[in-house]
């Protein structure tokens, strides 16, 4: 009895544990412009393990480019902890720069990275992340950017 007390739970549980459902990301953007959509590209995704909330992944080439998205749900949002009067952010390579403007609008600037001047690595990864406030207080989502250092051609669509 016992056995079969046992490999009916099994799966039970294992399928409980396993199954959470995936949230909307609490902040949303939507893509005002991109100044060489060739070099930029923005996604909305899942990540793993898919019970975390959807994020927003930006990747470009090495070539400059900007792009601007737009809060949609919140009128105001923060670069930084809520509090600060952080409205800018520069990278920790310091090849791109993200700056809010409008109170819900991001722009962020890629500056254009001389592959000679490179070392071995391919691509650097970085990321902001982003604040506002609701009623039952605060919510964030994260922007990671992966810069591919070393490539000059357009970004595979």
């Amino acid at each position: 009895m016992k056995t079969f007390l046992y490999i009916l739970l099994i799966p039970i549980l294992a399928f409980a544990l396993s199954s959470c459902e995936e949230e909307e990301s609490p902040i949303l953007f939507s893509t005002e412009s991109i100044s060489n959509s060739e070099n930029v590209k923005i996604e909305y995704f899942s990540p793993d393990p898919s019970c975390q909330p959807k994020s927003y992944k930006v990747w470009t080439n090495s070539q400059e480019s900007e792009l601007k998205i737009k809060c949609t749900n919140f009128l105001t949002i923060f670069l930084d902890d809520i509090g600060t009067s952080k409205d800018e952010y520069i990278s920790t390579s310091g090849d791109w720069s993200a700056k809010l403007i409008d109170g819900n609008t991001i722009v962020f600037s890629f500056k254009k990275i001389d592959s000679d001047n490179v070392d071995e690595s391919y691509s650097t990864d970085d990321g902001i992340y982003i604040y506002a406030n609701n009623k039952k207080g605060q919510v964030s989502t994260h922007i990671t950017v992966t810069r591919f250092t070393k490539m000059t051609e357009p970004l595979p669509q």
